[in-house]
């Protein structure tokens, strides 16, 4: 009997086992296991084999392709051509300036006799004549004889600052397209001399950059009503800088190009310094920094492109950095600060990519203007104002 219930039970248990898995059933896949990364970096002791799988492994889904980074193209070097030799602006004798207002013909302004005069120039008639009628003489100050200036044209109105003779008092002058005046002001500086000033034009008016010796410079602010609104000074330690120098507005602030010293026996370069819009500065390079040359009174215009062309007054021969030039006896004579007329031009991180010795000799106080595509660049050489005329291409 006890066999007969053993033998029954065992039948049971095979049927099922061989009994058909209900229809529409799959079976469960075996579950991946995941490693931990920084497991992966531990070795461990005998490997062992994975078992095999009829489990298909999934094809990883595709990935978009990592971005192509296409190089910004840099612009060329600009080549510049002569279109007209220099000449020699006749009925006035020295700091002269080319500055466009949007008329047929150049704005000049120069100073003869201790007065400020203004002038209009066809650049396409190398022998025309200028006209020059007087803007500020010394019936303006008192008396002194007008001595150095600087003229540019922004907000619809030519604006000059000028100093008088002993650099004791600077006047700012706003004068309409006739060159008819509408205000002048007293700049104010109290730092130090008024010669050798920069002006650059500000959104909502003009400064004026005046010389703060062992410093740098004072900035006057002024609204377009020629009212002074405040003044701030640069420069200082790293960013210390002498007068001769000069500014340009560019995108979120200004570019200044600093002179380290106006002493034409010593060694000094010109150093580009960056500052924001309010004046504050960003950073410092140099220009052109050889010792045993003076390099002084850069003038610079930037092109679209992002390359600068820079004209300054250069000197060589000069006493060494480590070297005290030898100092000029009491009573005697300036030393003679003219010397070559270079142009630099600079890439747009301010490496030179061009150097060019315009004039050799005797030249000074260079001024730079761009005109559409055309190069304007002034100058003091040897008793006379002179302008040739270049072309950007």
């Amino acid at each position: 009997m006890k066999s007969i219930i053993i033998l029954f039970i065992l039948l049971v248990a095979l049927a099922a086992g061989c009994a058909p898995a209900p229809s529409g059933t799959t079976p469960a896949a075996p579950i991946p296991k995941v490693r931990s990364p920084l497991l992966d970096s531990v070795p461990t002791s005998t490997p062992v084999p994975a078992e095999p799988t009829s489990t298909l492994v999934p094809t990883p889904a595709p990935t978009e392709p990592p971005p192509v980074t296409i190089p910004t193209p840099t612009a060329a070097v600009p080549d510049i051509v002569s279109v007209q030799a220099p000449r020699i602006i006749a009925g006035a004798k020295t700091w002269l300036f080319a500055v466009d207002d949007g008329s047929p013909q150049l704005a000049l302004s120069a100073e003869s006799d201790g007065k400020l005069l203004m002038g209009r120039l066809d650049v396409n008639t190398p022998d025309a004549a200028v006209s020059w009628q007087t803007v500020a003489s010394p019936a303006d100050t008192g008396g002194k004889s007008i001595a150095d200036h600087w003229h540019i044209f922004a907000h619809g109105y030519h604006w000059i600052v000028f100093s008088v003779a002993g650099d004791s008092a600077s006047y700012l002058l706003k004068l309409d397209k006739n060159f008819q005046r509408l205000a002048i002001a007293p700049v104010g500086h109290t730092d130090g001399p008024t010669n050798d000033m920069f002006l650059v034009a500000e959104s909502d008016g003009v400064a004026v950059g005046h010389f703060a010796p062992g410093y740098g410079h004072t900035i006057h602010h002024f609204d377009l009503a020629a009212n002074k609104t405040g003044q701030v000074r640069i420069g200082g330690g790293t960013f210390a800088h002498s007068n001769g120098s000069s500014a340009i507005p560019v995108d979120g602030g200004y570019l200044l190009f600093a002179t380290e010293t106006m002493n034409p026996l010593a060694t000094s370069a010109v150093r580009l310094i960056r500052f924001d819009a309010s004046w504050s500065p960003v950073n410092i390079g140099a220009v052109l920094d050889e010792d045993g040359t003076n390099a002084a009174m850069a003038s610079a215009v930037r092109l679209d492109s992002g390359y600068t062309i820079v004209h300054l007054r250069v000197r060589t021969g000069v006493s060494p950095r480590q070297k005290s030039p030898t100092a000029q006896q009491p009573g005697s004579p300036m030393p003679d600060d003219s010397g070559a007329l270079v142009r630099l031009v600079l890439d747009p991180n301010g490496t030179i990519v061009s150097r060019e010795t315009v004039v050799s000799e005797r030249a000074n106080r260079p001024h730079t203007t761009l005109v559409g595509n055309l190069l304007i660049t002034a100058w003091d050489e040897a008793g006379a104002i002179r302008l040739r005329v270049d072309r950007i291409q």
